[in-house]
C-alpha cells in the first residue's frame, strides 16, 4: 500500500475519532436543553462543533430529527423545527473530514428522550443494530475464507435477515466513503454491486427500518486492510443513548 493511501487512511481515522466525540457533545448538549430544544438547534450546534474540531463538511447540513421526523431517511430541520418531546426517539447522522484531500467519517445514532421507552421501538431500533452485526458478522467470515464479498452479497445478507420487515429498508446497506462527499464513486453495498469491495477504501454500513411513526438506523465505517482483515473505525451504538 502507497504512503498516499496509508495517510489517507490514518486521516479517516483522526476524522471518525473526533466525529465520535462530537456525537457525545450532541446527546450532552441535548441532555442540557431538553425542555426546549429543537432539530434546527441541535443541527448549528453540530455545524459549530465542526468547525471547532477542525473538521469539514459538504454543503448538505446534518440530519437530526425527532419523534416521527425519524421515519424519512433524509431529514434536514428548518428554523421552525420540532421541539423535542416526552417519548420522542432522536436520529442524528453526521459526515465530515479533515481539511484537504482526504476521505470522509460517517455515522448515525439513535436516542431516546423519556422514562418509559415503547417496547415497539425498542425491539426495532435493536433489530436494527443486529442487521449491523450481521453484515460486520460475514464479512469477518468471508475475509477469513480469503474471500472479499461483493456489495450486493453484503446487502442481501441484511435484507434476509430483516425478513417480513425488508421493504422497510428504504436504501442501500452502505456506500464507499469519498473525498468531496460522504458518497464516494467506488460502489455501494447495495444491489448490483457485483464487484468485490475493495482494499484500503473506506465503506459504510447503515441498516435502517422506516416505518408509519418512527424509524431507526445505526452506522458505522470501516475498511478492509492489506491482510484482508476487517477494521471498524466507528464505534458501533450497542443501546439507545437516554435522555431523562
Amino acid at each position: 500500500m502507497g504512503d498516499q493511501r496509508i495517510e489517507e487512511i490514518n486521516n479517516h481515522i483522526k476524522a471518525a475519532r473526533l466525529l465520535s466525540q462530537v456525537m457525545t457533545l450532541a446527546f450532552n448538549f441535548i441532555q442540557e436543553n431538553k425542555q426546549s430544544i429543537s432539530e434546527y438547534q441541535v443541527q448549528q450546534f453540530l455545524v459549530q462543533r465542526f468547525r471547532e474540531s477542525g473538521l469539514v463538511s459538504d454543503a448538505s447540513p446534518p440530519i437530526v430529527a425527532f419523534g416521527p421526523n425519524t421515519r424519512h431517511v433524509h431529514y434536514f430541520p428548518e428554523k421552525d423545527s420540532r421541539r423535542l418531546q416526552e417519548n420522542d426517539l432522536i436520529l442524528i447522522d453526521i459526515w465530515a473530514k479533515l481539511p484537504g484531500q482526504n476521505p470522509y467519517a460517517d455515522i448515525t445514532w439513535m436516542g431516546y428522550f423519556g422514562g418509559n421507552l415503547d417496547p415497539e421501538i425498542k425491539s426495532k431500533v435493536e433489530f436494527v443494530f443486529g442487521a449491523r452485526n450481521k453484515a460486520t458478522e460475514y464479512l469477518e467470515e468471508s475475509l477469513r475464507k480469503g474471500q472479499i464479498p461483493t456489495g450486493d452479497e453484503i446487502d442481501q445478507i441484511v435484507r434476509d435477515y430483516f425478513g417480513e420487515h425488508k421493504e422497510h429498508f428504504r436504501h442501500t446497506l452502505g456506500h464507499s466513503l469519498g473525498f468531496d462527499s460522504p458518497h464516494g464513486k467506488l460502489g455501494r453495498l447495495g444491489p448490483g454491486n457485483l464487484d468485490p469491495l475493495f482494499i484500503s477504501v473506506g465503506y459504510t454500513i447503515e441498516p435502517g427500518l422506516y416505518f408509519d411513526l418512527f424509524g431507526a438506523r445505526s452506522e458505522i465505517d470501516f475498511y478492509i486492510d492489506q491482510e484482508k482483515k476487517l477494521r471498524i473505525t466507528t464505534p458501533a451504538q450497542k443501546k439507545l443513548v437516554f435522555i431523562r
